[in-house]
């Protein structure tokens, strides 16, 4: 968390006390580390972790772990011998003059190699991944060339090879037709032994390296020759018969001299393998090395360990969304969820005082920051953000957990006092200082005034602190002393239970009397404790602080309620907007489609009454046209009123031209709803200005198409009921009946779909509330008797509406 220029004198400093680790848990986390290695070698380097103090080297260690996470995550894994040591041990004996490894020796640096080459091509093969990896393992060469050597001499199982030289092939040939005809021989005379009844079931073996017969003891004369050994039971002697001792004698030779064939084979090979002791060597380092990261990637991938931002002063430093490794691993195993731990120093500040109820998380919060810290130090990533920040410190001085000690005769305070003396004495602006529950273990008067002496003396010297309490004097010092902010243990009043979350900036209160009472002490004895005179200052304190906290929570719950109201307030205003823009810009559209409409009908009807008076005229008033020329204009009549019923209207697809550019003025042109051609007058943006008659309105060009007829229609004088127009022109599609009770919705709707169907709109869409539905039921019902079907039902969330058209 903090870092300045490296000092020689502070370098010299230690972590303190040397049992750290131990009070930390981070031993705990190495023997998880160790239970993840292959070999001996990386167990015993890991119990030997540095403390880093230099942002490069833990960087780059950081880097070499989670590059090897990424290499697990692909599914490549490395193998390793389990004894490295060894396989050095027998590789540096191929040094010495005329040295001979055996064959169990030999093959345990074949297996060795062959892991070590697997090894060494998935690293090479990933390259681009393993950047930092590669520092440590890299510049080493192909083992192919001594496995080859190996792979001569020896066998799958670790023997030598019958052709591993030409002679010692040859003399395999010779010793197997030795043994041939030997056994010839011998069988002849096993045939005539188990006749008589001098031998039993065995079969021929072998002795001494003898070839011998299985007689009864009590037939050995039966058989001439040499006794080579007898049966456990004594039942059998093991003779080699007179007859064969010159065939048994050139065997024995046969296999002398196979003997010495092997050494010679066994110690050229030694020699040949020693020019490649040294690159065996530094494969043997190399594995090792993988072995420690490999291991502690899998720790990380375990705990979910990333690597944090690293900042160069303690207050920019910040713990986010981090967890205690070995509490996480524990909770897992149990599939409990663990609360993660939020922490920063505000600006310039160099102390944090955590204050807060026993059992609330204080001291594993302490212990956190302290381990979090340790681990980040010693190149290991950390179980927390990536977001996280961390300094780095040239000490860490702890003092948690009791440090009684038997052998010095000291009690916890004493001890206590030691440790604060050392702190005192050896701390600086590089040292990061973690104390659990200061001042505790005397006369809490004077053990909090001794606690407050060493916090101003550790300020004073800008070393940067966390400190757990329970002393309310340490609480007001640090809301009162610059370079210090409190912290507290968040505490459930409703149910008296910890939160385990830790708030910055604020003091804590103890909670002892909520503790007390939830594990059942007698209220009479609570209640006399508030009345004891000692201790009244430190309970009405802590009752202020649990008043503020309960407060604190009735506001948060009352904000979060409010906000709530906010979102859907807000939601609400959008949609009005959105609805009245929408009405906004479709309006001058309707306005312009009805008069459109309008003008179509009255020039269409004065054509036809026109049309009519002609032929009467024409027939001079004849009685029998007249009457068929009313009945055609009566017939048109009510083609009109079937016209105007509303109808769905959908999209025609237009013969477009290719480009908007050609469209010009004056050209004729079409819109899909209007049946009458029309002249562009002007083009400004996209939009065309267009003449119907005697109406002109603007419309976007891609709403046009060229009219396939250039006949322009052309301006009549037209009347027609202004009354009609402006009712046409007000009405709206859309009606919302939200709010309104039942039976005046009734009624509002029947004239509303009175005034539709005189004005022949098609469309129609209701806007009801969701509520019980009972509206939306009742406009149903209606809708049945009217000749008006539903046919779509929409949900908004907050309201529903339901279009609606006109059956035919």
């Amino acid at each position: 968390m903090h870092m300045r220029n490296k000092d020689s004198n502070y370098s010299k400093v230690t972590n303190y006390p040397n049992s750290i680790q131990q009070k930390l848990g981070f031993d705990k986390v190495i023997e998880f580390i160790q239970s993840a290695c292959s070999t001996i070698e990386a167990k015993n380097q890991i119990e030997s972790i540095p403390f880093l103090r230099n942002f490069k080297h833990i960087h780059s260690s950081i880097r070499q772990v989670i590059e090897l996470s990424m290499l697990h995550e692909s599914g490549a894994y490395f193998e390793f011998p389990e004894n490295l040591s060894l396989v050095l041990e027998e590789i540096g004996r191929t040094h010495k003059s005329g040295a001979i490894l055996l064959e169990d020796e030999l093959f345990l640096i074949q297996n060795a190699m062959l892991c070590f080459e697997t090894n060494f091509q998935i690293v090479n093969s990933n390259k681009d991944l393993l950047i930092e990896t590669m520092d440590l393992v890299g510049g080493l060469n192909s083992l192919q060339v001594p496995i080859q050597l190996l792979n001569r001499t020896l066998d799958d199982e670790g023997n030598i090879k019958i052709n591993a030289s030409p002679k010692l092939f040859e003399l395999h040939k010779k010793i197997s037709l030795k043994e041939k005809d030997l056994r010839k021989l011998l069988q002849s005379k096993f045939d005539t032994a188990k006749k008589n009844g001098w031998a039993g079931d065995t079969e021929i073996t072998i002795r001494n390296e003898r070839l011998v017969l299985p007689i009864i003891a009590e037939h050995k004369k039966k058989i001439p020759g040499f006794v080579h050994d007898d049966s456990q039971s004594g039942k059998f002697l093991y003779i080699e018969p007179i007859e064969c001792f010159e065939e048994n004698n050139q065997l024995k030779e046969l296999f002398l001299e196979k003997k010495k064939e092997i050494e010679n084979i066994l110690r050229q090979t030694t020699s040949e393998l020693s020019n490649f002791a040294d690159e065996i060597g530094k494969h043997v380092q190399s594995n090792i090395q993988l072995d420690v990261l490999s291991a502690k990637a899998k720790f990380s991938r375990k705990i979910g360990a990333s690597e944090p931002q690293f900042v160069e002063k303690h207050d920019s430093s910040e713990l986010i969304n981090a967890y205690h490794p070995l509490l996480l691993l524990l909770l897992n195993s149990n599939n409990k969820k663990t609360v993660p731990l939020n922490f920063y120093f505000q600006k310039d500040n160099y102390l944090v005082l955590i204050s807060g109820p026993n059992a609330g998380g204080k001291s594993i919060a302490l212990k956190t920051i302290g381990l979090l810290q340790y681990m980040y130090q010693s190149g290991l990533p950390i179980p927390a953000s990536p977001d996280s920040k961390f300094s780095i410190y040239n000490s860490i001085f702890i003092d948690i957990g009791d440090n009684q000690s038997i052998e010095n005769n000291l009690s916890s305070y004493s001890s206590h006092l030691m440790s604060m003396k050392y702190f005192l004495e050896h701390s600086n602006g590089h040292t990061l200082y973690l104390i659990d529950e200061l001042g505790n273990g005397t006369d809490p008067a004077i053990g909090s005034t001794i606690a407050q002496a060493i916090l101003e003396l550790m300020l004073s010297k800008k070393s940067i602190g966390v400190v757990t309490t329970h002393f309310g004097n340490l609480k007001a010092w640090a809301s009162n002393t610059i370079g210090v902010q409190n912290a507290r243990m968040l505490y459930d009043l409703k149910h008296l239970e910890p939160l385990f979350i830790l708030e910055p900036d604020k003091p804590g209160s103890s909670f002892a009397l909520e503790v007390a009472s939830k594990v059942g002490i007698d209220p009479s004895i609570l209640k006399r404790a508030k009345q004891i005179s000692k201790w009244k200052q430190q309970i009405d304190l802590d009752e202020l602080l649990a008043e503020n906290e309960k407060q604190k929570k009735e506001l948060e719950s009352s904000k979060a309620r409010i906000d709530e109201r906010e979102k859907v307030l807000q939601h609400l205003i959008q949609e009005y907007e959105n609805l009245k823009e929408s009405v906004q810009s479709n309006k001058q559209h309707i306005i312009n489609e009805a008069k459109i409409k309008a003008n179509e009908i009255l020039n269409q009807t004065n054509q036809k009454i026109e049309q009519t008076i002609k032929e009467i005229k024409e027939n001079k008033a004849e009685k029998v046209k007249t009457k068929t020329s009313r009945q055609n204009l009566n017939t048109f009549k009510d083609e009109l009123q079937i016209t105007n019923k509303p109808v769905i209207v959908q999209n025609k697809k237009f013969n477009k031209p290719k480009n908007i550019s050609d469209f010009k003025v004056g050209s004729i042109v079409k819109h899909y709803t209007h049946k009458s051609n029309g002249e562009i007058l002007q083009i400004k943006k996209g939009q065309a200005q267009i003449v119907f008659g005697d109406i002109k309105m603007w419309l976007p060009l891609n709403d046009l198409e060229i009219a396939l007829s250039v006949e322009k229609q052309k301006a009549k004088t037209a009347t027609f009921n202004v009354d009609q127009f402006n009712k046409q022109s007000n009405f709206k599609p859309e009606i919302d009946l939200r709010g309104i009770r039942g039976e005046d919705a009734i009624e509002t709707i029947d004239n509303w779909l009175l005034d539709a169907k005189h004005l022949g709109m098609y469309t129609l869409r209701i806007i009801h509330g969701r509520g019980f539905g009972i509206l939306r039921k009742l406009i149903q019902q209606k809708l049945k008797s009217t000749g008006i079907r539903q046919i779509s039902n929409m949900n908004r969330n907050s309201w529903e509406e339901m279009e609606l058209l006109w059956l035919s």
